[in-house]
């Protein structure tokens, strides 16, 4: 019982410390049951913490960006995940026959939070040669330091191919759209640097400093994922 409570008071330290005084966002995993919540609703606010004082970011299921949540409610209305039964994809003149309850597909979910008034934020995955960089919020001056600093990591990593996922990106200003563009001078990939999703306002941004043409241009990541399987 002790080593509950120590647990549980390095969890709640953590959460605010980086949340409330540091102002850093954190992730934050569940792995629940299908179908054991009411409403399929998974409630993530990690503890009592002050009204308005966080917010959802981003939502990521099995590895996938989620969009069906409530920032403000700290709610994610999770998918159903049921298989479909084999014999369910028969013609329909085969008959009804009793099937087996269906089996479910396991739910790994991960939640991004925030301070609320955070402008932006990004989150960076090297994997098998490629970076994938995810953008969010609105990537200000203020915000340029720390994103030079993910793209430095990138240039250090020297990844065969570069994902921009940018999807959730409201803005972003021509100082940090300049050091995109000295990080892919550096990177020197070609066609192998991607820009996923970017909004017209994106778009607009990087053409006036003259970078746009340096991206090959995807409109959603689904498509991106076919195009990398064929």
């Amino acid at each position: 019982m002790s080593g509950y409570h120590s647990f549980e008071l390095c969890y709640l330290a953590a959460t605010y410390t980086n949340l409330l005084i540091k102002k850093q966002p954190m992730d934050f995993y569940f792995k629940p049951q299908p179908g054991a919540l009411k409403d399929n609703i998974l409630r993530v606010q990690p503890d009592i913490l002050p009204q308005g004082s966080v917010r959802i970011e981003s939502v990521l299921i099995n590895g996938d960006p989620y969009s069906d949540f409530d920032p403000v409610a700290l709610t994610v209305k999770l998918p159903s995940m049921e298989k479909q039964h084999p014999l369910q994809q028969r013609p329909g003149w085969t008959g009804n026959p009793a099937l087996s309850s269906v089996t479910e597909r396991e739910l790994k979910v991960r939640v991004r939070l925030v301070p609320s008034g955070t402008h932006s934020d990004s989150s960076l995955n090297i994997t098998n040669g490629v970076a994938q960089l995810v953008l969010y919020g609105n990537l200000n001056d203020e915000a340029e330091p720390p994103f030079k600093m993910q793209l430095d990591k990138i240039v250090s990593a020297h990844p065969k191919r570069v994902v921009l996922r940018v999807e959730n990106l409201q803005a972003i200003s021509k100082t940090s759209a300049r050091a995109l563009g000295f990080a892919c001078q550096k990177l020197n990939l070609d066609e192998e640097i991607y820009l996923v999703g970017a909004s017209a306002g994106v778009k607009e941004t990087l053409r006036s400093v003259d970078i746009l043409e340096e991206f090959t241009i995807v409109d959603a990541y689904d498509t991106l994922a076919q195009a990398k399987s064929n």
